[in-house]
C-alpha cells in the first residue's frame, strides 16, 4: 500500500474590511443540546434551552465565540445563564413556534442586536415582538435593553420568519395568516421602518397552518412549507424576490399533499439550485432541482433523500456548506453533504453529530444570522498563496454568487493552475461586481516514493531509498538521513523530503513473510527391502527443494531407514522438516513344544515372546484376542500378520493326573518350612529328572539331576537377593502315557 501526503503552506493576506463569518459557529437547540462548528469538525456541548421548535443563536462574527441564544421567551448570555433582564421577550412558552425566534443584527452596530419572537399558532395573542441586546452590557455578557423588550410591531402572522441583508438592504420576511400575503419590514440603521412591503401570493392557498419559510443564498428565491388546518392541504412554494424592492412575486406550488399535514421545514443547497423539504408526517426528506424549467418539471425532479422511523425536523444549512436535519428525540442530528448534487449524488448520514448526554434535538435548528452584505463597499479581495509540491492548485473564490468571470474567460467558482503569477475573478451578485486577485507562487514539486508495502523473511534485511530524482534533505522515520535505510524488522517506514520550507513525504508497511509451511509427514516405518516415497504439502510455484538425499525434486524415494530431511527455499525465506524412519520387524511367534499340563491348570498362549508391531491376531478358533487360555486337551494354532509378512505356529497340549510338582515360591530362613526350592510329590515314580534355575539376567544359579535335591537360595554359600527366578525342568514318569518325557518352564519366588 503506497501512501503520499503532500503538504501546502498558504499565506492568506485579506485586503478587505470584513474578515470571517464566524456569527453561526455554535447553536442551540432541543434539549439541552450545543454545537460548535470548527475547522476541525463540530463538537458537542451542554446549553440551557429547552425547547421543541422556537431557537436561535449567534457568535461573535470573527472570532466564532457564543454571544447568546434565546428559545423566544428567554434569552440566555455565553455563561448559559439567563440575562438580567432577558424573561419574557415573547409568548411562545411552550417553544413550539417553527421559526419564532429569529436574531438580527443592528446595520452598523457592531454591539446591538435585534430579536424578533413570533407567537405560535395557538396563542390568543399573535403578535410579532422585537426587543434589542446590547453587548456592552453586563459586563460584556450582553442584557436586553431597558424600554426596548417585547415591543409590539405586527399580529395577524404565521410562525415562519427570516431575514434577508443584501444590497445594503436588510428585511424580515414574515407571512400573513390568513390575507394570502407576504409581509416585509425594512430594518435600517434608522430602526424599524414602519411601512410595510406587502405581496400577495400568485396561488390562492392560504397559510392559516404552520409555516416555515427560507431565502436561498443568492437572495433571488423564497420557499415555503406549511400545513394549511382549514382547507387540510400542505404544499411547498417557490418564489421570485427582489432584495432593492423588498417585493415578492412569482410564486408556484412544486409539490403538495391533499387531506393531511405533511410538509414541515425547507432549506436551499449552497449554490441556490436544490431545495430540500422534510415531510413531518411521512417522515421523508426530498430534494427537488428548482433549475427545472416548470413545476412539473421539478416535481418530477425529485428525490427521496431519506426514509426515518421518527419525526424528521426541518432541513437547516449549517456554516460548513452542508445541510443539518434534526430527528425527533435522537441524541444525534443527520447531515447531507455535497448537497449542490441530486441524490444519490448527494449523500445523507444519520449520525452524522452526536449530542451530549441528557441532550436531544426536536423539530428545528437555529437559523443563520445574516449581516448587511459589506461587499457592496469593497474593491475585492487579495490572496498570496505560496503553493509547495503540487503540479496543479486549485484557486477557490468565494462560493455561492451568481457568476464569475476569469481572466481566462472561464467562468467556474474556481480556477487550476500550474504556474507561479497573479489570477483575478470578476465575482458579480444581483447588486455588486467585484474582483478578487490571487497571487500564486508554486515552488518546485519534490518527489518521494519508497514503493508498495512488501515483505520480509525472519532474519532477512532489505533496503529502503527514495525511487525518484528529487532535490530536497531525506529524513527518515528511524532518524537517519541518508538516501537509504536498512531494516529487518517490519514495521512502518516513512522518508520525508524538505526543501525550501516545502515537505513531502511516502510511507511504505514492510511485515514478516511467513515461512513456507513445511510438512513431509509423521515418524514411520518400513519393512526390510521394500521403499518409501517422501514428499511435502503443496507449494507455491516457484518454490525450490533439496532433500538430504540429494534430490531436488518435490518427492524423493528411500529404501533405508534413518533420519531424512526437505529443505524448501521460497523467495528468500527457507523451511525445514525432519522424518525418522525405522524399520519394521518381520513378524515372529512361537507357541512353544507340545507340552502336558496338570487337571485344573490354564495354560496361556503364546508362551513366548510376539515380535513386530502393527499386527494383528487369527487362532485356529478364529478368535483375535492377543493371548488364549487352554483349558483343554488339543491342538493350537496362532496366525500372526503384519505390513511386512504372516507367521504362524502350533503347539500340543495334553492335560494329565499330577501327582508331582514344583512349587512356585520357597523361603530360605531356615524355619524348616519351604526352606528348599526342590521336586515335590511322588519322587519315586520319576523315572529321568533334570532341573536347571536362571536369575533374571540369564545367569544359571543352580543345577541337578536327582530329583530329591533342592536349590537353598544361596550361590557360592552365599545368600541370594530376593526376587523371581526361572526354571527349566525336563522330567519323565511312570503313569505318564508312552512314558514321554516333559519339559517344564516357570518361575518361582525366593522371599526371605
Amino acid at each position: 500500500m503506497l501512501r503520499k501526503a503532500w503538504f501546502i503552506w498558504l499565506l492568506l493576506a485579506y485586503n478587505i474590511i470584513c474578515t470571517a463569518q464566524l456569527q453561526n459557529n455554535n447553536w442551540c437547540f432541543g434539549q439541552l443540546a450545543g454545537i460548535r462548528f470548527s475547522p476541525a469538525g463540530p463538537t458537542n456541548y451542554k446549553s440551557a434551552i429547552f425547547s421543541e421548535e422556537d431557537c436561535a443563536t449567534i457568535s461573535h462574527r470573527k472570532t466564532g465565540a457564543l454571544l447568546f441564544y434565546t428559545d423566544g421567551r428567554l434569552v440566555y448570555d455565553a455563561l448559559h445563564h439567563v440575562m438580567p433582564n432577558g424573561s419574557g421577550i415573547g409568548t411562545d412558552i411552550t417553544g413550539t413556534s417553527a421559526q419564532g425566534s429569529l436574531i438580527i443584527p443592528f446595520p452598523l452596530d457592531t454591539n446591538k442586536y435585534y430579536v424578533f419572537t413570533a407567537a405560535h399558532l395557538g396563542d390568543v395573542q399573535p403578535y410579532l415582538r422585537y426587543s434589542v441586546i446590547d453587548m456592552s452590557l453586563n459586563g460584556g455578557l450582553g442584557d436586553v435593553v431597558p424600554g426596548e423588550k417585547a415591543i409590539i410591531i405586527d399580529s395577524n402572522l404565521t410562525e415562519a420568519m427570516t431575514s434577508i441583508n443584501a444590497c445594503s438592504q436588510t428585511w424580515l420576511v414574515t407571512v400573513k395568516k390568513t390575507t394570502n400575503e407576504f409581509n416585509l419590514i425594512r430594518i435600517t440603521p434608522s430602526g424599524i421602518d414602519g411601512n410595510r412591503v406587502v405581496s400577495q401570493k400568485a396561488y390562492a392557498l392560504g397559510s392559516n397552518g404552520l409555516t416555515i419559510v427560507k431565502l436561498s443564498r443568492n437572495t433571488k428565491k423564497l420557499a415555503l412549507t406549511t400545513w394549511n388546518g382549514t382547507n387540510k392541504i400542505s404544499y411547498v412554494a417557490l418564489h421570485d424576490f427582489d432584495v432593492s424592492t423588498g417585493s415578492v412575486s412569482g410564486g408556484e406550488i412544486i409539490d403538495s399533499v391533499i387531506g393531511k399535514d405533511d410538509f414541515y421545514g425547507c432549506e436551499f443547497s449552497f449554490d441556490s439550485k436544490k431545495l430540500f423539504a422534510s415531510a413531518n408526517t411521512t417522515r421523508k426528506l426530498y430534494q427537488y432541482d428548482i433549475t427545472q424549467p416548470t413545476p412539473a418539471a421539478i416535481f418530477a425532479s425529485r428525490q427521496t433523500v431519506f426514509s426515518s422511523s421518527v419525526a424528521i425536523g426541518a432541513p437547516q444549512a449549517g456554516p460548513d456548506e452542508n445541510i443539518y436535519v434534526p430527528l425527533y428525540g435522537q441524541q444525534y442530528i443527520s447531515k447531507v453533504s455535497n448537497a449542490h448534487l441530486m441524490f444519490p449524488g448527494c449523500s445523507f448520514v444519520q449520525q452524522a453529530i452526536t449530542l451530549s448526554n441528557t441532550t436531544s434535538a426536536f423539530l428545528t435548528l437555529p437559523q443563520a444570522v445574516r449581516f448587511l452584505d459589506e461587499k457592496a463597499f469593497i474593491p475585492g479581495n487579495s490572496y498570496d498563496t505560496v503553493v509547495c509540491s503540487t503540479p496543479v492548485y486549485k484557486i477557490q473564490a468565494s462560493k455561492g454568487h451568481e457568476k464569475y468571470f476569469w481572466q481566462d474567460s472561464s467562468t467556474l467558482d474556481y480556477r487550476m493552475v500550474s504556474a507561479s503569477g497573479m489570477y483575478t475573478v470578476k465575482i458579480t451578485d444581483s447588486c455588486f461586481d467585484y474582483i478578487d486577485t490571487f497571487h500564486v507562487l508554486i515552488k518546485p514539486t519534490l518527489y518521494a516514493a519508497l514503493g508498495n508495502d512488501t515483505a520480509i523473511c525472519e532474519g532477512k534485511a532489505i533496503e529502503l531509498r527514495n525511487k525518484l530524482h528529487t532535490i530536497g534533505t531525506p529524513d527518515w522515520s528511524n532518524g537517519e538521513a541518508a538516501p537509504a535505510i536498512t531494516i529487518s524488522q517490519p514495521g512502518m517506514y516513512w522518508l520525508r523530503i524538505t526543501n525550501d520550507g516545502c515537505s513531502i513525504y511516502d510511507t511504505i508497511v514492510v511485515t514478516r513473510k511467513p515461512p513456507p509451511e513445511v510438512f513431509i509427514g509423521n515418524d514411520t516405518a518400513i519393512c526390510k527391502n521394500t521403499q518409501l516415497v517422501l514428499y511435502c504439502n503443496v507449494q507455491p510455484p516457484g518454490t525450490k527443494y533439496l532433500w538430504s538425499t540429494g534430490d531436488t525434486a518435490e518427492i524423493t524415494t528411500i529404501t533405508d531407514t534413518g533420519l531424512y530431511h526437505l529443505t524448501l527455499r521460497n523467495g528468500d525465506c527457507i523451511a525445514h522438516d525432519t522424518m525418522h524412519i525405522a524399520l519394521v520387524p518381520q513378524p515372529q511367534v512361537w507357541l512353544g513344544n507340545d507340552t502336558s499340563v496338570c487337571m485344573n491348570k490354564e495354560l496361556y498362549l503364546p508362551r513366548s515372546i510376539v515380535k513386530g508391531i502393527g499386527y494383528s491376531f487369527r487362532w485356529q478358533d478364529g478368535s483375535t484376542d492377543s493371548s488364549m487360555s487352554v483349558i483343554a486337551s488339543g491342538t493350537y494354532t496362532l496366525t500372526l500378520q503384519n505390513i511386512c509378512g504372516t507367521v504362524s505356529d502350533t503347539v500340543s497340549v495334553g492335560f494329565r493326573n499330577c501327582h508331582i510338582w514344583f512349587p512356585s515360591a520357597f523361603s530360605p530362613n531356615k524355619d524348616g518350612r519351604n526352606d528348599i526350592a526342590k521336586l515335590v510329590g511322588d519322587i519315586e515314580g520319576v523315572t529321568a529328572f533334570r532341573i536347571i534355575i536362571y536369575n533374571r539376567w540369564g545367569q544359571q544359579v543352580y543345577s541337578s539331576i536327582n530329583p530329591r535335591d533342592g536349590w537353598d537360595g544361596t550361590i557360592n554359600r552365599k545368600p541370594t537377593e530376593t526376587g523371581t527366578y526361572y526354571y527349566m525342568i525336563r522330567i519323565g514318569y511312570k503313569e505318564w502315557i508312552d512314558a514321554k518325557e516333559q519339559i517344564w518352564r516357570g518361575d518361582i519366588t525366593l522371599v526371605r
